[in-house]
């Protein structure tokens, strides 16, 4: 058993059955680097990588989203807003956006979640009109991102153009495990 008060616990392909893994909100901050001039080009029809992907850390597995379906009101919901501000007025920047899981040397990719920006921006304080996302858990162990591993969020704009990273909003509900 070790020093490991949970080794006695079953696992389920790879995940420890014991506590319940814990909620965490993923923003902006984890994706991109939001301070100083940090601009992220765009280009219309075109897939980049918003920032650099966040690292899941040390004994950690992630998965997108929390709670489940069936318990509206106890699950995870998403509001995303990408912003240009180049002339002055802040306006959303239209197109898909992804949410990708990647080994560390991004070389194996899985994408477990897309939808258009429009529909992902509905009112950051209302959830009532934002997207839903439960915990992402139908193609374990695929949907899990293991230590080490990356969260990426993938963007296709509608149009070339430069997003401003300090004026996005980004709040991805996700379920972090100990491995």
């Amino acid at each position: 058993m070790g020093n490991n008060p949970l080794s006695y616990m079953p696992t389920l392909l790879g995940v420890k059955a014991g506590p319940a893994g814990f909620r965490k909100t993923l923003q902006a901050s984890d994706f991109m680097d939001i301070a100083g001039p940090t601009d992220v080009s765009v280009f219309a029809g075109k897939w980049i990588e918003l920032g650099n992907g966040f690292t899941i850390p040390a004994a950690q597995q992630i998965v997108f989203g929390y709670g489940k379906a069936s318990e509206p009101q106890n699950q995870g919901y998403i509001y995303v807003s990408l912003i240009d501000d180049t002339t002055g007025d802040a306006t959303q920047e239209n197109g898909l956006l992804r949410f990708t899981h990647a080994d560390p040397n991004r070389r194996s990719r899985v994408v477990v979640f897309e939808m258009r920006t429009e529909e992902l921006d509905g009112d950051a304080n209302d959830k009532a009109k934002r997207i839903p996302l439960p915990e992402i858990m139908d193609a374990l162990p695929r949907s899990l991102a293991k230590e080490d591993g990356l969260l990426i969020l993938e963007f296709k704009s509608d149009a070339t153009d430069i997003l401003q990273p300090d004026y996005c909003v980004i709040r991805i509900p996700a379920t972090a495990y100990y491995a």
